[in-house]
């Protein structure tokens, strides 16, 4: 790990994992952007939803998955600066936030850093300038394609893998006009006779996407290690030597999500999770009470 200064107060934790590179923002830091977040938010709807970005794709004969390589780095400075410069003028920053304070704080040697959490909002709306996916939803309109996109994840699907093959064409030409590049390595083409997985969501049914097995297990193993290492800090006043305590708001990200995604396992971890709280006797724990009341 090492230090990134950006100013005298700002500053990021380094982080060097395998290809990546993960910058942490300081806590100051870390409240700017998320003011910034907030103001972009209330100012500009950019629609991340994973159910409506799979749904789209169920009970297809064919799905076409793959995703943009090196997302972050690959906008341009150019591209970067007419975002942040469209959020400038159109958003009621504090007066303490200038135009060159806005760019200091959401890049980093004018690329967008991963772990800053403007970054994600800041890259799609860029990416939306492009009108790239315009062109695409265009194309596959005329060619019976569904298309949808999550960030760097994009998404094909039709009864003919042919239709598939040529949107994957258009793709590469048109992110290599805008400076972007496909992930050959996780381009991939799934028939219905396998299981197709959009965004964590099994699409092969009929009716709407679900969670896959293999996800349900790990999320209820999450929380139950969370309940578990609240029972044992609360009534047994030790520290969770063998358990790794999942966050309180990881688990309510898990919660939002089951719910928005796969409502039926939704409704069981709701079940799931109000029966551990009584058979570990910690409802009377400040967190397991707001808990309770999001799941009410």
């Amino acid at each position: 790990m090492s230090l990134l200064y950006i100013d005298n107060n700002l500053y990021y934790n380094v982080f060097h994992s395998k290809n990546r590179i993960i910058y942490s923002p300081c806590s100051r830091l870390k409240v700017l952007q998320k003011e910034i977040l907030q103001l972009i938010k209330l100012k500009y709807k950019i629609q991340l939803n994973i159910k409506k970005a799979s749904i789209v794709h169920c009970n297809q004969k064919w799905l076409l998955k793959t995703d943009i390589e090196n997302f972050y780095e690959s906008f341009s400075s150019i591209q970067i600066k007419k975002a942040l410069d469209d959020f400038y003028c159109n958003i009621l920053f504090p007066q303490y936030i200038t135009k060159n304070d806005l760019y200091k704080i959401c890049t980093i040697n004018d690329k967008l850093p991963t772990g800053a959490i403007t970054s994600a909002h800041i890259a799609n709306y860029a990416f939306s300038q492009t009108q790239i996916d315009d062109k695409l939803l265009d194309f596959c309109r005329k060619n019976q394609i569904n298309y949808s996109r999550y960030m760097d994840d994009m998404f094909f699907s039709s009864d003919s893998k042919q239709k598939l093959i040529l949107a994957e064409k258009l793709v590469i030409k048109l992110l290599s006009e805008n400076g972007f590049f496909i992930n050959k390595e996780k381009t991939k083409y799934i028939s219905d006779n396998k299981k197709q997985e959009v965004l964590g969501l099994i699409v092969n049914n009929a009716h709407a996407p679900v969670i896959s097995k293999n996800n349900k297990r790990k999320y209820r193993s999450l929380i139950f290690n969370y309940l578990k290492s609240v029972f044992l800090e609360e009534k047994l006043g030790i520290g969770t030597l063998f358990l790794k305590k999942t966050g309180y708001e990881e688990i309510i990200g898990y919660i939002s999500y089951f719910k928005s995604s796969d409502y039926a396992f939704y409704l069981k971890m709701q079940k799931y999770i109000l029966t551990k709280i009584i058979s570990f006797r910690i409802s009377d724990n400040p967190e397991i009470k707001r808990l309770k009341k999001i799941l009410k």
